[in-house]
C-alpha cells in the first residue's frame, strides 16, 4: 500500500516538475518564503542582530534541484565554467580554491615573479543581482528561450511573510529581492 501511494505521489510530482519546465512557469505557490528572524548572537537587542532565514516550500527545493542538475550538466558539457571555479562545483571546495591560490603563488615565486592577493567581500551580494543581466548571460551561454523564460518566472513575482512565533507574524508582501 505504501509503495503504491509513493509511486503515485512521485508520478504526480514528476508531472508537475516537467510541466513547469515545459511551460517555463515556476508555480506561484512555490514562490512564497516564510522569513524567520534568527539571532546572529545571543540576546539580540536590535534588528541588525538578526539574520533573516527564508524557508521555501519543499516542492520548490525539489524543482530547483532538478533544474540545477540539468544546468550544471549543460555548463560542464559545454566547458562554460572556469576551470578554477570552486563555488557550486562537485568535488570542489574552499580548500581546493585555497590550494589553487597557493599553487599560483608558489609557481610565480619559482620563476621570480611577484604576487599580490586582493580579497573582496561583497556585502549583500545576492541582494544586488541584476535580473536582466543574469537572463542576458543565460542567452549568451546558449540557453534556449524556454529556459530563460523559466528563470524569469522563477526570479520574479515572489512574496514573503515574517513569522516570529506561533502567534506573531506579518502579512504576505511582494519582495523586490532578485534571488530567493
Amino acid at each position: 500500500m505504501i509503495l503504491l501511494t509513493l509511486l503515485r505521489t512521485l508520478t504526480v510530482i514528476t508531472r508537475i516538475i516537467n510541466k513547469s519546465i515545459e511551460t517555463s512557469v515556476f508555480p506561484k505557490q512555490w514562490k512564497v518564503a516564510l522569513v524567520k528572524p534568527t539571532p546572529k548572537k545571543p540576546h539580540p537587542n536590535e534588528y541588525k542582530d538578526l539574520r533573516p532565514i527564508s524557508i521555501l516550500p519543499f516542492m520548490s527545493k525539489i524543482l530547483e534541484r532538478v533544474v540545477c542538475t540539468q544546468m550544471t550538466e549543460y555548463l560542464e558539457a559545454n566547458n562554460i565554467l572556469p576551470k578554477k571555479q570552486s563555488g557550486f562545483r562537485k568535488s570542489r571546495s574552499t580548500a581546493t580554491a585555497l590550494m589553487d591560490v597557493v599553487d599560483d603563488i608558489l609557481s610565480a615565486q619559482d620563476v621570480g615573479e611577484g604576487t599580490l592577493l586582493v580579497l573582496l567581500d561583497f556585502s549583500r551580494a545576492f541582494d544586488t543581482i541584476n535580473t536582466t543581466l543574469l537572463l542576458s548571460k543565460l542567452a549568451y551561454y546558449g540557453f534556449d528561450n524556454l529556459t530563460i523564460k523559466w528563470f524569469a518566472s522563477y526570479l520574479t513575482s515572489r512574496t514573503q511573510f515574517v513569522k516570529i512565533n506561533k502567534n506573531n507574524g506579518s502579512e504576505c508582501i511582494s519582495t523586490t529581492l532578485p534571488v530567493p
